[in-house]
């Protein structure tokens, strides 16, 4: 959090001016990538999903309005690039699966904090078993920060996000519970940020015409 608070401090130091030694506080509303929206635009019903947060600190209140899956494809050089430091950073063997799964978290937080660890890595287990029956299908664990990694399991690979690529391409925020994305051959992805329940995975590659729907063709 606090990270973003201070790429937001920079985003803003050229509106923020005169005004900024008026107030305590200013208030702003932005989306997930720091980028400024109107107080209607936050506002406005959405047929989507989207996270609603709120950063104080001593000088922003912030609002953030996020969506909550993102869709699109990945130009051909990043997705190359990303399948190739997933697998060489993983120790795996580079393959040309159809699609990758990456489950990631971005650190510990209170949703994790206080949630059900038992059910958590049971969860894991069964999504480990139900990938390794799918011959088209990799996963790869991502952490920002480590201090979560032992809430999933004690027998997973995790590979550290850095450079901060899949912070940067899906996740920008921290959203709570962790994420995932789902990444066919051709590059389409699926995110899902924030609490999720790993059946939404195995969904997710049990019908990819409609999981990839709405990205590139």
């Amino acid at each position: 959090m606090i990270a973003f608070l201070k790429k937001l401090r920079l985003t803003l130091l050229l509106i923020l001016t005169t005004s900024a030694g008026l107030f305590a506080q200013t208030e702003v509303y932005v989306n997930e990538w720091r980028e400024t929206i109107t107080k209607e635009e936050f506002d406005k019903e959405e047929t989507e999903s989207y996270f609603y947060l709120d950063y104080d600190s001593e000088e922003l209140i912030v609002h953030v309005k996020a969506k909550r899956v993102l869709k699109d494809r990945l130009d051909s050089r990043t997705h190359q690039l990303l399948r190739k430091s997933l697998y060489e950073r993983s120790g795996k063997e580079l393959d040309r699966k159809t699609y990758l799964v990456i489950v990631y978290s971005p650190g510990m937080d209170k949703c994790l904090r206080t949630g059900n660890r038992s059910s958590i890595r049971a969860s894991h287990r069964r999504l480990n078993a139900e990938i390794e029956n799918l011959e088209a299908t990799d996963i790869f664990y991502v952490y920002n920060k480590p201090e979560a990694n032992n809430t999933y399991g004690k027998n997973i690979n995790w590979i550290q996000d850095d450079p901060k690529t899949i912070q940067e391409l899906f996740f920008p925020i921290h959203f709570p519970c962790g994420s995932f994305v789902l990444i066919d051959k051709k590059g389409n992805y699926y995110a899902f940020r924030g609490e999720y329940a790993v059946d939404q995975i195995i969904e997710g590659l049990q019908d990819p015409e409609i999981t990839f729907s709405g990205g590139s063709d």
